[in-house]
C-alpha cells in the first residue's frame, strides 16, 4: 500500500528528489491523515497503529502521521527518522529528513496551528526548532528534542537520544507489525533452546 502511494507521489522519479515531491507528500498526508482531539485520552494500542491501518481509516495523530511520513520518505529514497518536540504543556512529533546534505524539519499533521507551510518544506534545518511553526508558542513554546524517546528518560541514557538510527531500525521502529513477529519469532526460539536444555 505504501509503495503504491508512493510511486503514485513520485512519479517516474527513483526517489523524492525535489522539494516539490516532498511537498505533494506532505499535502497527501495532511489531506489523508486526520485527527480529533476528542480521542486524544481513547486507549490506543502500546505500539500504536501501523502505518497502512492510519492510512486506510484516515485518523491519527501527530506520531502516527509521522510514522507513516518516515516510512514513505525511507521507502521513496529519503532518509528519514522521527522527532519529538517537547514543550512546556504538550509535546509534538514530527519528521527530520536528508536533503542535499542536510536535514529538515517536515510535518504533514493537518493541525493549523502547527501547520507546515508548503513554502517552508525542505527549508527548516532540525537545529533551527524554534523556527518551526507553533501558533501555540505563548502557551507552549518548544523547549527541548529528542529522536530516541525512551532514552531520554533514563539519565545515564540520555546523550543517546540525540541518535539518528540507521535506516533497517528507523524501519522497524516504525512498524509495529513488524517489532511484533520479531518478539514472537524470538520468543518460539527461546522456548526451543529451553526444550533442548530440559531434555
Amino acid at each position: 500500500m505504501l509503495i503504491n502511494i508512493i510511486n503514485e507521489i513520485k512519479g517516474d522519479k527513483s526517489q523524492f528528489a525535489s522539494i516539490e515531491s516532498l511537498t505533494v507528500l506532505k499535502k497527501y498526508l495532511s489531506k489523508n491523515i486526520n485527527y480529533d482531539t476528542a480521542k486524544r485520552e481513547a486507549k490506543r494500542p502500546l505500539l500504536r497503529q501501523p502505518a497502512a491501518t492510519t492510512l486506510k481509516t484516515g485518523f491519527g495523530f501527530c506520531g502516527e502521521n509521522a510514522r507513516v511520513a518516515v516510512l514513505m520518505l525511507n521507502y521513496g529514497g529519503i532518509k528519514a527518522g522521527r522527532v519529538y518536540l517537547f514543550g512546556n504543556r504538550w509535546n509534538h512529533v514530527v519528521v527530520e529528513h536528508l536533503y542535499n546534505d542536510k536535514w529538515y524539519l517536515f510535518d504533514a499533521h493537518n493541525d493549523p496551528g502547527v501547520m507546515l507551510p508548503d513554502a517552508k518544506v525542505a527549508k527548516i534545518l532540525i537545529e533551527d526548532i524554534s523556527s518551526f511553526p507553533n501558533e501555540y508558542r505563548d502557551q507552549n513554546e518548544w523547549v527541548a528534542s529528542c529522536r530516541i524517546k525512551i532514552a531520554r528518560k533514563v539519565s545515564m541514557l540520555s546523550g543517546v537520544s540525540q541518535w539518528r538510527l540507521p535506516k533497517p531500525f528507523t524501519i522497524l521502529v516504525e512498524s509495529p507489525d513488524l517489532i511484533m513477529a520479531i518478539a514472537f519469532l524470538m520468543a518460539g526460539i527461546a522456548l526451543l533452546i529451553l526444550k533442548q536444555i530440559m531434555i
